[in-house]
């Protein structure tokens, strides 16, 4: 499970299951390995203490300074006790303007700094000043609004059709995710996330998203035809062995879509899916590298023709408008059986990014 593994398209003319399990790439952590033997004095570790968490300066606006996806955590326990979040969704890039993506909280009064200061120990963080400057940046509130508009009536609320360790994965997150059944009122939600939409009515589908929906396909089965303007390939069509599987070099553009997570990571397809010629509107947020294959399985002689080189370099999450809704492609599987840690935040980013909506 720590070994970096290995492209075993050779060793097996069919695979029963995935087959690329590590969890550095997967989980988001380093591994490193001792060419020797090692020896030095040890003693049993009993207890660890955890980092401190603490509220740094005066404010009145603050910023969330955290590993992995703690900050997301964060904001949604904010929003569900009624504070204003806002996220960054552009900037000019000064010295002191806070990144693309960065959670911006609002807390003048004693009470509301306490509360920060309480949510940083808890979580282990920094909440910290940031100078605001609307003429550096725009924001977007990150949070599902009450009556009357504007007024905060908790996170997000998020469908997930149909898989549940998706709904597991960003409820850990701290989004009011719900898994529901193919009759689902889509008015009550601020986005679908959809694993695989068999089962709904999907010329009603795209009405909602149309008329203002967020709508995020994780992994290939819930990619929508006539949304974007992209081709999606591999494991979209349904001829592709459906065992192909990789954990694959990823590199993350800039955009909202990937904020937070890097330049180059890993992305775990199951099966392989990516996404060809990307037209008007469709921003291009992750591709593969090349080559990108660090393991897993591809059939030789796929039904379709296709062999592991036609994914090198190629998009694997993409997003766009579609009406007055927006749309996000995720080709690969950001929270494949509650497993992938690593790429969680993609889900979370396309949730933000799928409710975009200009602070006036």
């Amino acid at each position: 499970m720590l070994w970096y593994g290995q492209d075993v398209s050779s060793q097996a003319t069919q695979m029963y299951d995935a087959c690329a399990w590590q969890l550095p790439e997967s989980w988001g952590f380093s591994r490193y390995e001792l060419p020797r033997p090692v020896s030095f004095g040890m003693r049993p570790v009993t207890r660890v203490a955890e980092p401190a968490g603490r509220l740094v300066g005066a404010g009145p606006w603050f910023t969330v300074e955290a590993d992995g996806d703690v900050d997301v955590k964060v904001v949604n326990q904010l929003v569900a006790h009624g504070i204003p979040v806002e996220r960054v969704t552009w900037t000019v890039g000064g010295e002191s303007d806070p990144p693309l993506g960065a959670f911006l909280i609002f807390a003048a009064s004693r009470t509301a700094k306490d509360f920060l200061a309480a949510k940083a120990a808890a979580n282990h963080c920094r909440i910290s000043t940031v100078q605001y400057d609307a003429g550096h940046f725009g924001t977007q509130h990150v949070y599902h609004e009450g009556y009357p508009p504007g007024s905060v009536a908790g996170p997000l609320k998020v469908a997930v059709y149909s898989d549940g360790p998706t709904a597991f994965a960003l409820r850990k997150l701290g989004f009011d995710a719900q898994v529901v059944s193919a009759d689902v009122d889509l008015g009550r939600y601020d986005t679908l996330v959809c694993d695989d939409y068999t089962g709904l009515d999907v010329d009603g589908l795209k009405a909602w998203i149309y008329d203002g929906g967020a709508y995020v396909a994780n992994g290939p089965y819930g990619i929508l035809d006539d949304v974007l303007d992209v081709q999606p390939a591999g494991g979209y069509d349904w001829s592709f062995y459906w065992a192909n599987n990789c954990l694959g070099e990823t590199s993350y553009h800039e955009t909202l879509a990937t904020a937070g997570i890097g330049g180059d990571g890993y992305t775990f397809a199951f099966p392989i899916t990516w996404f060809d010629d990307p037209g008007g509107g469709v921003a291009v947020d992750a591709t593969y590298r090349d080559p990108y294959f660090l393991a897993g399985f591809w059939q030789t002689d796929d039904p379709t023709g296709l062999v592991i080189g036609d994914a090198a370099g190629k998009a694997v999450v993409v997003h766009g408008p579609y009406g007055d809704g927006r749309v996000t492609f995720i080709g690969p599987m950001a929270a494949f059986r509650a497993h992938t840690e690593g790429t969680y935040r993609l889900l979370a980013n396309a949730i933000y990014t799928g409710n975009w909506r200009d602070v006036e």
